[in-house]
């Protein structure tokens, strides 16, 4: 089963430069590459400029890639609907919950 390419993002995509922090987060990747990153999900930089020269540096030109599908791969899935309200999320009794096995309530 192949795997269709991933569509580039629009520079001008509300979404991307949170989803681009949100991802150098989640990858621990400093900050500082978030331009690079850019630039490879609109297309600016093509990936195929990157090589990864096998020295062990960090972040490697591998984990810069990564990052780039992951923002593109979560720009490209639907959007999720923003909950009505906190309570809707039920957050209330769920914390009570917890509360209640922290002092052995339950």
């Amino acid at each position: 089963m192949s795997q269709q390419p991933l569509k580039l993002a629009a520079k001008d995509d509300p979404r991307l430069d949170a989803e681009i922090a949100s991802a150098l987060k989640a990858l621990k990747i400093p900050s500082d590459f978030g331009g690079q990153i850019r630039m490879l999900a609109t297309g600016e930089a093509p990936a195929s400029s990157l090589r990864c020269c096998g020295s062990g540096c960090r972040p490697c030109v591998k984990d810069l890639h990564r990052c780039t599908v992951r923002v593109l791969t979560r720009l490209e899935a639907p959007p999720r609907p923003e909950p009505a309200s906190v309570t809707g999320l039920r957050l209330r009794a769920r914390g009570r919950g917890l509360l209640r096995r922290l002092r052995g309530e339950d």
